[in-house]
């Protein structure tokens, strides 16, 4: 059985989150499907958090120390809620468009590598609000590389995705970004906090780039050969 835990880390933009939540209940089919999210105790508009009204029964806010958008993935995915068979991150400033995208994405991930691959929808960058099966995780022991809080992590998964050839695309899924680059919404003060990330993610990666990325692939790429073999 099928069971998708959607993922997702807001920070000060609680209209942002219910136009976000408002379109995950509209658009997920699956009834095992789950969505969680995390604000931090020292939001500045936690009262406005706690006071959203959940849109069903299998979503959840939990609040707790700060965390970055890093740390809270993976805090979710290998830490707290094991049991997945799926496991999805949003941002605030996603709108779930597709009608049964969880279902769609779900089927893309288990038909590459056995599930060892990572699905995403249309994207006008890189993959994001991307999807990762449970072996996938469970393989690296993190949805994303600890090293980044929040920006090139996208950089990261491009890289070793399309290299060892774990990522597909599924063409008729539209998780649409609302992002300010795009010309699709203002620059807040929350963009402002994310491009100071930039450095330090630029940093990881390039570190990554020169250090682990040809054994980090090699390693993968010979994992999933062995998978082919059994």
């Amino acid at each position: 059985m099928r069971k998708l835990l959607t993922m997702c880390s807001t920070h000060h933009r609680p209209e942002l989150f219910i136009r976000m939540i408002e379109s995950y209940a509209k658009t997920v089919r699956n009834p095992e499907s789950r969505f969680v999210a995390y604000v931090s105790e020292d939001d500045p508009h936690l009262i406005a958090y706690k006071s959203i009204k959940l849109p069903n029964k299998n979503m959840s806010l939990e609040i707790g120390p700060y965390r970055t958008m890093v740390q809270v993935l993976n805090y979710f995915s290998c830490e707290k809620y094991l049991d997945y068979t799926h496991y999805s991150e949003v941002n605030d400033d996603h709108i779930f468009v597709t009608e049964g995208w969880d279902n769609k994405m779900m089927a893309a991930v288990d038909s590459k590598n056995g599930g060892v691959s990572v699905a995403y929808g249309q994207t006008q960058n890189m993959p994001t609000a991307t999807m990762h099966g449970v072996k996938f995780i469970r393989y690296f022991n993190y949805f994303f590389p600890p090293e980044y809080h929040h920006t090139w992590v996208d950089n990261w998964l491009s890289d070793i995705g399309f290299t060892a050839n774990i990522l597909t695309y599924v063409e008729d899924v539209l998780i649409d970004h609302v992002h300010w680059v795009f010309q699709k919404a203002h620059r807040d003060e929350v963009s402002v906090t994310v491009e100071n990330d930039l450095d330090y993610g630029k940093k990881a990666y390039t570190t990554w780039k020169e250090t682990n990325r040809k054994e980090d692939i090699r390693n993968l790429e010979l994992y999933l050969s062995n998978l082919k073999k059994t």
